[in-house]
């Protein structure tokens, strides 16, 4: 769609030159070049949305978002972390006559999951907090605009496979030089500044873990695990390859539960499909071979004078040897517990909090890697139902309807939600909201 012939073209010029205004005003006043650069990026992605008529240049920004945040939050000295949220809401501004359409195309019963989602949403970010507007702000941006976002384009299976296909060399090409100990400068600046108190798997041992274009360990990991099921799934060498390196790298990286997921969906790809059938029983076979180390009596506690290769295979056979009584589990049923005596004593819900606790620079005291977890404890009893009623009328589709590759992302999707943030990762997020309303 050219831009000079589509519908509504004054709203559209109103609408960017609002956000060169604004973005204008913030480089200024912030005295930054750099943020005023990052803007021109952005805008360069408004301007190919709206020609290619395609999704793609979105997700490929998404991707690279953590990346591009570090430089500008180097270069402002700790530029405010709220504002950058607002990008999401400028691209559903330029295309909301084309989300309106789409919306309107939905299925009755997808369009009562938005709304109902949408309702859940305002009440867990704007109703425990009136007082820090800001905040509430953050948190419904975070948690609904990925929805808004997926309908500003017409969204299919493809559009996330091109998007890999496009990102996944530059990304892991960076991850390797980071493996190397390679950092770009305004990486160190952020492990000091931020890392520490807001990512808590940024270490093992004495090492700092990479972390690639994205903002954290964990987004990283999902990612590679997303990858590699779009690899496992997708046709040709160039797509395998995606595969391996996708779980070289989750070695690597000692992503533990990310792991899990690429292990779980790759196993189910594999029995699925009928000519994968012996290759399955033989990895079942090779990952009862590699359980069996349990039985090893070798220490597998990481220890800061241990190199990163040893810190790597310590930490990825850990849970195996320990009969999965590690320190991370652990915390991980500490915070169930907490969440379930919270949930008991506040049926409806304590409102969002993890914004807070990033824009004051405080570290959660009972850190909750699950969006499912977080959003129950935000949302209550009520909410809790709900996404127990998203599950289950999603596996129920999963299994009863004939198995495509959008089905494994799906299921990567609910996953993503119960066992780590993946609403809260740019990019998964984004995969997450299509995943659940445009697959379906």
């Amino acid at each position: 769609m050219n831009i000079l012939k589509s519908r509504n073209l004054t709203y559209k010029i109103a609408i960017l030159l609002l956000f060169v205004t604004i973005t204008a005003i913030l480089g200024i006043k912030e005295s930054s070049w750099a943020f005023l650069l990052f803007s021109a990026v952005l805008f360069t992605v408004f301007i190919l949305m709206l020609q290619t008529d395609s999704i793609i240049p979105a997700l490929v920004f998404l991707s690279v978002y953590g990346l591009i945040y570090r430089f500008i939050f180097f270069h402002t000295g700790g530029f405010l972390y709220s504002l950058l949220f607002i990008i999401p809401f400028f691209i559903v501004l330029l295309f909301i006559e084309i989300l309106i359409e789409n919306f309107n195309i939905l299925s009755l019963p997808v369009k009562l999951f938005i709304a109902v989602y949408f309702i859940l949403m305002l009440y867990m970010s704007f109703a425990f907090s009136m007082t820090n507007p800001l905040s509430s702000m953050v948190s419904f941006n975070v948690y609904f605009t990925p929805v808004l976002l997926i309908l500003t384009r017409r969204f299919e299976y493809r559009d996330l496979s091109k998007t890999v296909k496009i990102v996944f060399p530059f990304i892991f090409g960076i991850f390797i030089l980071q493996i190397a100990g390679k950092y770009f400068y305004f990486d160190r600046y952020y492990f000091d500044a931020v890392g520490p108190y807001i990512y808590t798997s940024l270490k093992l041992g004495s090492h700092y873990r990479p972390f690639a274009a994205f903002s954290s360990v964990e987004e990283l990991s999902v990612f590679l695990a997303l990858a590699g099921i779009i690899g496992i799934s997708g046709r040709g060498i160039y797509m395998k390859t995606i595969a391996v390196l996708s779980f070289a790298g989750l070695l690597l990286l000692s992503a533990r539960t990310a792991m899990f997921i690429f292990i779980f969906l790759g196993m189910f790809f594999l029995l699925k499909n009928k000519r994968y059938k012996v290759f399955a029983v033989i990895s079942a076979l090779f990952i009862l071979l590699i359980v069996s180390l349990h039985f090893i009596q070798i220490d597998t506690t990481v220890y800061k004078k241990d190199n990163m290769a040893t810190a790597i295979l310590k930490h990825t056979f850990e849970p195996l040897k320990s009969g999965f009584n590690t320190y991370s589990a652990d915390k991980r049923i500490e915070s169930m517990k907490y969440i379930a005596g919270e949930i008991k004593k506040h049926p409806f819900g304590k409102g969002m909090t993890h914004s807070e606790s990033v824009l004051l620079n405080k570290k959660q005291e009972h850190p909750i890697e699950s969006s499912f977890a977080k959003l129950s404890l935000a949302g209550g009893v009520i909410t809790l139902l709900f996404l127990c009623l998203i599950y289950i009328l999603s596996l129920a589709k999963l299994f009863v309807n004939k198995t495509n590759e959008t089905h494994y992302i799906i299921l990567f999707s609910l996953l993503a939600i119960f066992f780590m943030n993946g609403l809260t990762m740019h990019f998964i997020s984004a995969v997450i909201a299509a995943s659940l309303i445009k697959f379906k």
